[in-house]
């Protein structure tokens, strides 16, 4: 079985942290607001509990103006948009709709079906709704991250519930279990980020427009550029430690921390500083390493898991119009970085509790990462520096 990133601190059994994520679920707030805006209550308490709020700070989050007055309750969003009655849960996929619904769906499923177990319930539901995690801007697999994590099973059901509700499917010609090419790539990730720059075909056809509220650049990419997507993932070069062919249990979690890396490159680099949503790749590529343990040697998903997040991030990075890349060193962030501490930054992060939210989820993704792999000392320059951008630099993409 494959290790849990981060085992401490044990979250399970912190009941104070239980107690706030239970009392602050979307029983009490919606999971979405402003039509399609998410609710990252439960995230960003699971993130500032790991990088060490106190029991006192966890309550005042929730009193926070910036953290809760834009969040709705169910009944005023649910009576006119989310009906509690609806047909069979395979017609509600990525229907968004009767969301409440599906939660007590999964939450039944998990009592029934898999004996209260969150790890089976993660391995017996997520592979097959893999393929439209890109819906929502990749937080259905956020909130199921965190909820994992924290092994609190109203939030994994939570994230069970908005994958569903909000799938997006990749849409290929062939299985995604088909590997084909994978694998064998000589290029890395920026690189085959600048050939997707330089596709005509591509953004002559992105260019002609036919995208609705509904159907935006990542949408029409996934739906009629999935086959382009996986050419251009099959371009990637793999660590040379890793084989496709006999990959084992810890060389597919490794993979995850390696495809960690590049997402947060994508991030830091992007002349676009402190994009919006390439900053979801960041936090996301995290959950989807979270959720890998549960699916134990089922090898074809975690690989399918792997190139499908690799293609929604090929898919954002094309709609925000494929911004260019700057050299690491011409940050002002990455010469603030050398001189700070990974314990400054924490202090830092964690002296105001009416941040966007999104940072501290940055901060806490990359002191996570950088402390349980034991980066090399480049990566943990890279992961300080992606956490200061996320902590001084307004969006360049506002939500």
């Amino acid at each position: 079985m494959l290790k849990q990133q981060c085992a401490s601190p044990n979250m399970e059994h912190d009941e104070p942290l239980q107690k706030v994520l239970n009392e602050n679920s979307t029983k009490k707030y919606y999971i979405q607001w402003d039509g399609f805006k998410v609710n990252h209550t439960a995230h960003s308490l699971v993130a500032i509990r790991r990088l060490g709020a106190t029991d006192a700070q966890l309550a005042q989050f929730v009193k926070e103006p910036r953290q809760i007055n834009h969040l709705l309750k169910p009944e005023v969003f649910a009576a006119e948009n989310d009906p509690l009655t609806a047909g069979s849960p395979a017609s509600l996929l990525g229907a968004k709709t009767s969301y409440y619904v599906l939660v007590d769906y999964y939450e039944k499923l998990l009592q029934q079906k898999y004996g209260c177990s969150l790890q089976r319930l993660i391995a017996g539901e997520l592979p097959s709704m893999m393929d439209g995690i890109l819906g929502a801007a990749l937080h259905g697999i956020i909130q199921l991250g965190y909820g994992y994590v924290a092994r609190n099973p109203r939030v994994v059901v939570e994230g069970l519930a908005e994958i569903h509700f909000s799938h997006f499917p990749l849409k290929v010609s062939l299985p995604l279990s088909t590997l084909g090419d994978f694998g064998q790539g000589q290029l890395d990730i920026l690189t085959v980020l600048k050939q997707v720059k330089a596709d005509e075909d591509l953004q002559k056809f992105l260019s002609a427009g036919n995208f609705t509220k509904e159907l935006g650049k990542r949408g029409v990419v996934f739906t009629y550029k999935g086959d382009l997507m996986i050419d251009y993932i099959n371009k990637v070069k793999l660590p040379d430690w890793f084989d496709v062919s006999s990959a084992d249990e810890e060389q597919l979690y490794r993979l995850m921390d390696w495809v960690f890396a590049c997402a947060t490159t994508v991030y830091t680099l992007a002349e676009q500083k402190n994009n919006f949503f390439l900053l979801h790749g960041v936090t996301a590529a995290w959950c989807v390493r979270q959720v890998l343990p549960p699916l134990g040697k089922q090898t074809a998903d975690v690989l399918s898991a792997v190139r499908v997040f690799l293609c929604s991030l090929l898919a954002v990075y094309i709609s925000e119009g494929c911004p260019g890349f700057c050299e690491l060193s011409a940050l002002p962030e990455s010469g603030t970085a050398a001189a700070r501490s990974w314990e400054s930054i924490v202090v830092e992060t964690l002296s105001s509790l009416g941040r966007d939210a999104h940072a501290y989820k940055v901060v806490q993704v990359c002191h996570d990462m950088d402390v349980a792999t034991g980066s090399s000392k480049e990566t943990s320059h890279l992961y300080k520096t992606a956490a200061l951008i996320s902590l001084g630099s307004p969006y360049s993409r506002l939500h």
